[in-house]
């Protein structure tokens, strides 16, 4: 995963060199929550505390060594899995050839998950492994992507899980059919992304950075996103009231990097 880690590091700098001028590199530093979808953790507490921001680290080579503003457990009531961002806690990456380990939360002890993302040596994504720790240890379970031009099927253990669609390099809609236990469609939940703008996104594939999973398929910054759910009745699909939207506009500074970035530069 070296290899494609130190192809992301390039990326990330931006350098100019002209006529011995001295060259100018930066790399991504912090990253503002707003732009991150945590679809696969709930419930999420929103702490005032919480700067609102995560602020990455590097190894020597240029990788993601640490994230922070990772989950902290608040156990509420019955419920043993409340989770909110922490400006003192950490996600931890490790790699191996084409593959990254992400320990969530690693220095804390109630840990939500372990992730393993496997790569191509261009940096597509081939595969996502998820084992749930807390408040259980449960069984890995195994994602593939199969690349269709613009479509991306996402298969859980060989089984169709959801569907993303693009356009134009960027993420459009994110579609996962519910099912019965007879295998009948019943309904479906859908993510939309609008509003792209045309600056580079500093995500683009780092699947490994715990709620850029979605924005990582995207060469653009989305100003809007749409959660949906859907029953199915009368073979279409009806809305049925659970949904949320959120929007936010990006500024730019001198470099054309959209706000929702800070990159360290020297």
């Amino acid at each position: 995963m070296k290899k494609y880690a130190l192809f992301l590091a390039v990326l990330l700098l931006a350098s100019c060199s002209q006529n011995n001028e001295p060259t100018i590199s930066c790399k991504l530093n912090k990253v503002k929550i707003i732009t991150l979808i945590y679809d696969d953790l709930s419930p999420i507490i929103y702490s005032t505390s919480f700067s609102g921001n995560l602020t990455l680290e590097y190894n020597n080579d240029g990788s993601v060594s640490k994230v922070y503003g990772a989950f902290l457990n608040y156990p509420s009531g019955s419920s043993l899995s409340n989770w909110a961002n922490n400006d003192n806690t950490y996600d931890e990456y490790n790699y191996s050839g084409n593959t990254v380990t992400v320990t969530h939360s690693a220095n804390r002890n109630e840990k939500p998950y372990i992730k393993e993302f496997n790569f191509a040596n261009n940096g597509q994504l081939l595969s996502k492994k998820v084992t749930n720790l807390y408040p259980f240890t449960s069984s890995p379970i195994n994602y593939t992507y199969e690349y269709i031009g613009d479509t991306i099927l996402e298969k859980s253990n060989g089984t169709l899980y959801r569907t993303f669609y693009l356009s134009n390099g960027n993420l459009q809609r994110v579609e996962k059919l519910m099912t019965n236990l007879s295998g009948q469609i019943i309904g479906k939940n859908e993510y939309t992304f609008e509003n792209y703008d045309n600056t580079p996104n500093l995500l683009k594939g780092m699947y490994y950075i715990n709620g850029a999973f979605f924005k990582a398929f995207s060469n653009n910054n989305f100003q809007k996103y749409t959660y949906q759910n859907y029953n199915y009745v009368n073979n279409e699909f009806v809305p049925n009231g659970n949904s949320k939207s959120i929007s936010f506009s990006l500024t730019y500074n001198s470099d054309n990097v959209a706000s929702i970035f800070e990159q360290n530069c020297n």
